[in-house]
Parts: structure tokens; C-alpha cells; sequence
């Protein structure tokens, strides 16, 4: 629910809940760019943290699961907050100022290498040497996606930026959860999380226009 794999997580997942998974998540990023040109990111993001906390709050009711109080409450807020609130809002202005879905999709899709190299810090998890190898490659893959975009703007690119923003937010949102969030429900936590995200995304929409 936090858009990637889990840390801690050991064995591939099967595959065609693996390729559903995939599918919808990649579908995420060009449905991003396409709402952002219609409505301002805060908007955007009113309307996917409310409707999404709606449901999977709603789900939670149903199933009657228990729900984090106190300290660990408090926990899994502030994780939502970077692997939703943070990741997003970042992301989708990112999308707003020119980013291509596809840019997008490519500097995130680094949150197995990031949360791998937060967890072996944080953590103290195994930094295998697959892991090593990934982080190699996984650099050179956004390097070579973001060198066209850097040459032509010839300093700091704002959206480059912004998308390393949402990466590390994702990453360090999700070794923070595995470090104070275990036990509690998936759904539980998932409803609070957006919950928490609509906040800030709302008040930002107060004073941003709501049409591009």
C-alpha cells in the first residue's frame, strides 16, 4: 500500500499477482501527468487521499480489524506522511512543471535499491552483492534518463529535484514503518495514512488554483 516492496520482505511474490500489481502501478504514472493538466497537483491529490482513505477506511470497518492508538499511532502517521504525503506532492509537481510520466516512473522505481541501502544503515540488514549490482545499475538507469533533461537545462533542475525528493521520501517513509509499524493491519494503516496526507494536500489547495 505504500507503492513498493516492503522491507524486510524475503521471496518473490507470485507471478500474477506480481503482473497486476505491475501493471497498475506503471498505469499510476501517465494517469498522474494526464490529471495534473486537467487540475492542480493539490487537487488532485484532495481527491485521490480522501477517496482512497474513504475506502480502505470503510474496508477496516468491515473487517473489524484493531486499530494503532498512541505512540504506534503516531508512527504509522508520520510514515504516511513520507511514503504518501511527501512522495506525492512531490511527484506531481514534478508532473506539473514538465516531468515526463516516464522520468517519473524511472527515478521512483529506485525505492527497492534506496530502502535497501536505508535498511542496511537503519536497519542493519545484509547488503548482499545482487543489492550492490542493482544500485549500480539502477544509478545508471536514472542517470540516463535524466542526462538529456540536465544538459538542456545546463544547472539544478528543479524537477529532478523534486522527483529525488519524492524517492527518498518513499524510501525512508517505508525502512520508518518496518522499524516502529509491525503488527498493525494493513488496512488499518493504509486508511490512516491517506487520511493523514489529506491534510497538508488540503490546506496547499486552499491556496493554489485548482485549474492549469
Amino acid at each position: 500500500w505504500t507503492a513498493g516492496p516492503s522491507v524486510g520482505h524475503h521471496g518473490p511474490m507470485p507471478l500474477r499477482p506480481a503482473t497486476v500489481l505491475a501493471f497498475f502501478y506503471a498505469l499510476g504514472y501517465p494517469i498522474g501527468a494526464l490529471a495534473v493538466s486537467a487540475m492542480s497537483p493539490m487537487a488532485t491529490l484532495v481527491f485521490r487521499f480522501g477517496l482512497a482513505g474513504l475506502i480502505l477506511g470503510c474496508w477496516a470497518l468491515v473487517a473489524r480489524v484493531k486499530w494503532p492508538t498512541g505512540r504506534v499511532l503516531g508512527h504509522v502517521l508520520v510514515a504516511g506522511l513520507l511514503t504518501q504525503g511527501v512522495q506525492f506532492i512531490c511527484l506531481y509537481l514534478a508532473l506539473l512543471h514538465g516531468a515526463p510520466a516516464v522520468l517519473g516512473a524511472v527515478i521512483i522505481s529506485m525505492n527497492p535499491v534506496a530502502t535497501a541501502l536505508l535498511a542496511a544503515v537503519f536497519l542493519g540488514e545484509r547488503l548482499t552483492a545482487m543489492r550492490v549490482v542493482a544500485l549500480i545499475l539502477g544509478a545508471l538507469a536514472v542517470l540516463a534518463a535524466c542526462a538529456q533533461r540536465l544538459l538542456m537545462v545546463g544547472g539544478v533542475d528543479a524537477v529532478i529535484v523534486l522527483l529525488v525528493v519524492a524517492l527518498l521520501a518513499l524510501a525512508s517513509g517505508g525502512v520508518y514503518q518496518q522499524r516502529f509499524c509491525r503488527g498493525v493491519d494493513f488496512r488499518a494503516t493504509a486508511a490512516l495514512q491517506n487520511a493523514a496526507s489529506l491534510v497538508p494536500v488540503a490546506i496547499m489547495a486552499a491556496f493554489m488554483p485548482w485549474t492549469v
